[in-house]
């Protein structure tokens, strides 16, 4: 009771500033009442450590609990002043509330219909909130980096603050741990103030708990943005089924759960509440909304390490809709204002986190710089609309020359180095476009850089299938500028659109090898650039579609339709499309926007009635068309909706069935009692066990793991690591898979190098031994480069194992050489039927008898090749002596087996698995200079001491 009382109060602490703040801004705006709490519920989880955040950036304040309350009452007294100078503070009373609650009683019995749209909303946001926390509202989620910032949280709320660097990862260099941190500042000042509420002191699972709300709580809040963002474009039911996607989609449900206390949640809620707070400063012109736009722009930047993206984005957005504005004369004052306001709010915000991450001031990534100077178009555009001497000029020959010499003097080598403003240009598209690439080694062994598949796609999304969906939607762009063209009797431009328009699509490679030989013969590089691009992915040619339509339906539109939203909704959808159907870690950001493209979608289909409606001159009594039209689209959404909540058996998962294995995806109870055994007998936190570490090994206890477990070894086990998932420097990673896979003289000498006292050691080695083995053969100690002679890895080999890397794992036969072997029994030996036949992964067959493995070739039975076999129990290995010509079976399962010594003898080569680190450790526990000090109850996990003379 305890509990739940002070979650309440916790949760008034920070609500109710916002939802005042929200009804002093928004009232008299389009927001309506629950538009405006929900606003106030934003701002409420943002406002209060944002100041907090501030504070401790420019005065170094630390996190407190005192400190907390006076930032809330701080948001509240300014929400009151702001209530008090609009007149709005006669609200407050409870004669005002009455009378609200009695017109709204009153307008849902005379009008039930228009509470339809909010009360779906609502619901689909509850709904979203519910499924991602009842499943995986637990402390021992399986995942790993939550763990890290969970680890941030846990020293900010002990220590009062974050330190820059610190030694726990990485030694003898240092981990990095000032990345954008309001997150940590948002749960932080939550747990400090639940913590007073309750009094129970610091807890750890309490501090996991806390944090676990944070993920749900955004992810719900998404689909209120996205029914802002389309209402906003398009009308109320558009905005319900983009709401209700992102309530439902398998991806966004399960990377939004309780327990992904990480920064892609907020990365997503800060981006799209980008998106819809510049779409409502556009569509309502209201200085509210500018001010949002403001504000979600820095929270961007100071929450999330991904702001580039919707960065990127408005940036591009405010480049081109200016030249757009000035070439149809519309409103261009409207856009100046707010590419000043994004371009402000990017300099400081970027300006306070290089101070926080003690960067420089003024150091800014390309991305940052363009997004700054991002307003200069706009301005300029301005400027010259004003000129009383450009008047009779017409705009599009000031458009097309100022595109042209700016363009001319792109390519011109005036910049540091002698670059030009083309070269970087391309070499930042290329680099974007890299993403959908391998960066290096270690990329090509991570599970989330493989590319996207139509099985993870179908599991990801549902009923949403990118490929038909973008289609679909870059066609009903198309036919919409179409539509503006034909009313306007620009045939010929019309045909001329479609005729390119069906050029980009069936015509691509034609045209990408036309502009890139066109690039290269006259040394445009970012002519070369696009070229590639249109040959890498159909999904360019449709957003160049898409761009080019919504910029001929802005500007053949009547001044009061025109929208600039339609550009916008586009360089959102199809840039991440192009970006999340390359790579499986990005499939996240697919599922963001395919959810916002369903509603552009529906929005798309309703406003084609009108269109059907004017071009056949039907009259105003006839509408039998558009309401048919307005029929399939609700039903089409009831559809595809029920489809998507309770899916399709064996096609498409539904919304159950996507959460239901979250509550089951949970760290073993073998991990968690080897973390509890680090935390009580190597724990930093601890002085009398770092004064033993001190006095057995001469430094801190410090443990060699794989990376994976890094950050579980330093937040559950408390207990410095070697590595961690942050995989801050490459080419230790390559080191220690060395030691482990290749070399036991390299690993002792790897242990020395990070002044390491123990090794962790884990079952699920066996299944990511392809990794280490492939990173193993890719070590080497001046890296990549053969040219380079600067020693970066000194425990490396001078010559890697693997000679092109660049092929990816499994291409080169020093890897067959370090694989376990999986052996499947499949029935009687063909030869004897008193033997067993058994097949190996690598192509290899065999007989098996009692005490021997006999290989099987053309001729048949290998006599002279027989081998004998012992099994190994993992939990109590007892293997005193290991024989070199013996198979050493570890069961998976009754007919299952992994051979830790293969025979490579028919293929002329042999085996060095057996000797392998690892191997003597994990499967064996015999590793001079190494004695065991924990092993798991079912031997999952095991850890080494290392012995010290």
């Amino acid at each position: 009771m305890v509990e739940l009382l002070g979650l309440i109060l916790t949760f008034l602490v920070f609500a109710i500033p916002g939802i005042f703040l929200s009804f002093a801004l928004f009232t008299g705006t389009k927001f309506n009442k629950l538009d405006r709490l929900f606003a106030g519920l934003i701002l409420g989880i943002a406002i209060v450590p944002l100041l907090y955040f501030i504070e401790h950036v420019l005065f170094g304040l630390q996190l407190n609990v005192f400190f907390v309350f006076v930032n809330s009452l701080i948001v509240l007294a300014a929400a009151l002043g702001i209530m008090y100078f609009r007149g709005l503070l006669p609200f407050l009373s409870p004669g005002h509330v009455a009378a609200v609650f009695k017109h709204e009683v009153q307008n849902l019995e005379k009008t039930p219909l228009q509470f339809v749209a909010p009360v779906l909303l609502v619901l689909i946001a509850f709904f979203g909130f519910y499924f991602r926390i009842a499943y995986s509202f637990i402390t021992n989620f399986f995942e790993f980096d939550p763990y890290f910032y969970n680890f941030l949280t846990e020293m900010l709320v002990t220590k009062g603050a974050i330190p820059l660097t610190s030694d726990i990862s990485y030694f003898p260099l240092v981990k990095f741990y000032h990345q954008p941190a309001l997150v940590q500042y948002m749960t932080g000042a939550w747990y400090v103030v639940y913590n007073f509420f309750t009094n129970i002191g610091y807890d750890k699972g309490t501090l996991i708990l806390i944090s676990n709300i944070y993920p749900p709580l955004v992810g719900a809040l998404l689909s209120v943005l996205a029914f802002w963002l389309l209402r906003a474009q398009y009308n109320e039911l558009a905005g319900i089924v983009g709401a209700l996607f992102f309530a439902s989609t398998p991806q966004l449900l399960q990377k939004l759960a309780a327990g992904v206390t990480e920064l892609q949640p907020w990365s997503l809620f800060s981006a799209l509440l980008i998106f819809t707070a510049y779409m409502l400063a556009l569509r309502y012109k209201t200085w509210q909304f500018t001010l949002l736009a403001g504000l979600a722009t820095v929270l961007a930047i100071l929450g999330s390490a991904q702001a580039l993206w919707p960065i990127a984005i408005m940036t591009s957005f405010f480049i081109i809709q200016s030249f757009v504005n000035y070439y149809a004369n519309h409103k261009e004052e409207e856009l100046a204002i707010l590419s000043v306001v994004f371009s402000f709010s990017v300099f400081l915000a970027t300006i306070l986190y290089n101070i926080y991450a003690d960067l420089g001031v003024l150091n800014f990534s390309t991305v940052q710089l363009v997004a700054i100077i991002s307003c200069f178009p706009s301005l300029l555009l301005l400027f010259l609309s004003k000129a009383p001497h450009l008047a009779a000029v017409s705009r599009r020959k000031i458009v097309a020359g100022i595109i042209v010499i700016g363009f001319l003097l792109s390519l011109v080598p005036i910049l540091p180095g002698g670059q030009s403003v083309s070269s970087i240009a391309s070499h930042f598209i290329e680099g974007t476009a890299a993403f959908a690439g391998f960066a290096n080694a270690l990329t090509h062994t991570i599970a989330e850089d493989t590319p996207t598949s139509p099985e993870i796609l179908a599991n990801a999304f549902g009923i949403l299938v990118p490929s038909l969906l973008l289609v679909a939607l870059a066609l009903l762009l198309s036919i919409s500028a179409l539509e503006v063209l034909l009313l306007k009797k620009q045939n010929k431009f019309a045909v001329i659109f479609l005729l390119g328009a069906l050029s980009v699509v069936f015509f691509r490679d034609l045209m990408s090898g036309f502009l890139v030989a066109f690039g290269s013969s006259t040394g445009l590089k970012i002519v070369s650039t696009f070229g590639n691009l249109f040959a890498t992915n159909q999904i360019f040619a449709y957003m160049l579609i898409s761009i080019v339509g919504a910029i001929i339906a802005f500007i053949y539109s009547n001044e009061e339709d025109r929208n600039e939203a339609s550009l916008l909704t586009v360089l959102i959808v199809f840039p991440i499309a192009y970006i999340g159907l390359s790579k499986v870690k990005f499939i996240l950001h697919l599922g963001f926007a395919l959810a916002i493209g369903a509603g552009v979608l529906i929005g798309e289909l309703i406003a084609r009635r009108q269109f059907i409606h004017n071009y056949f001159k039907l009259g105003d009594s006839i509408e039998m068309p558009g309401k048919w039209l307005t029929g399939f689209a609700i039903v089409l959404i009831l559809v595809l909706g029920s489809v998507q909540v309770f899916g399709l058996s064996g096609k498409a998962p539904g919304v159950v069935n996507s959460v239901q294995y979250l509550g089951s995806s949970q760290i073993s109870q073998d991990w968690l009692d080897a973390m509890t055994w680090l935390k009580n007998n190597t724990s930093y936190n601890n002085p009398v066990l770092v004064n033993n570490c001190k006095v057995k090994f001469g430094h801190d206890c410090r443990v060699v793991s794989w990376w994976d477990y890094g950050h579980w070894t330093a937040f559950l086990g408390e207990t410095k690591t070697a590595l961690d998932p942050g995989n801050q420097f490459e080419f230790l990673d390559q080191q220690v898979a060395y030691g482990f896979v290749d070399n036991q003289t390299a690993f002792r000498n790897i242990m020395g190098y990070h002044n390491a006292s123990h090794v962790l050691v884990d079952y699920q080695l066996l299944d990511k031994w392809g990794a280490l083995v492939y990173l193993s053969g890719t070590c080497q100690k001046t890296g990549y480069s053969r040219n380079s002679t600067e020693v970066i890895a000194p425990n490396c080999p001078d010559n890697r194992g693997i000679v092109d890397w660049e092929k990816g794992t499994g291409a080169d036969a020093y890897e067959l050489e370090h694989y376990f072997e999986r052996l499947s029994a499949n029935g009687q030996c063909p030869f004897s039927p008193n033997m067993l036949f058994m097949q190996g992964s690598f192509g290899s067959t065999y007989c098996v008898s009692q005490d021997q493995f006999i290989p099987l070739d053309r001729d048949g039975l290998r006599t002279d090749l027989s081998r004998g076999y012992v099994g190994v129990n993992l939990a109590d290995p007892k293997i005193e002596e290991i024989d070199l010509n013996k198979h050493y079976l570890i069961p998976l399962s009754q007919s299952s087996f992994i051979d830790v010594n293969p025979d490579l003898r028919a293929a002329g080569r042999e085996s060095k698995v057996l000797n392998a680190t690892y191997t003597r450790l994990y499967v064996f526990e015999n590793l001079p200079g190494f004695k065991l000090v924990y092993r798991s109850k079912n031997g999952e996990v095991k850890i080494f001491e290392k012995i010290t003379n």
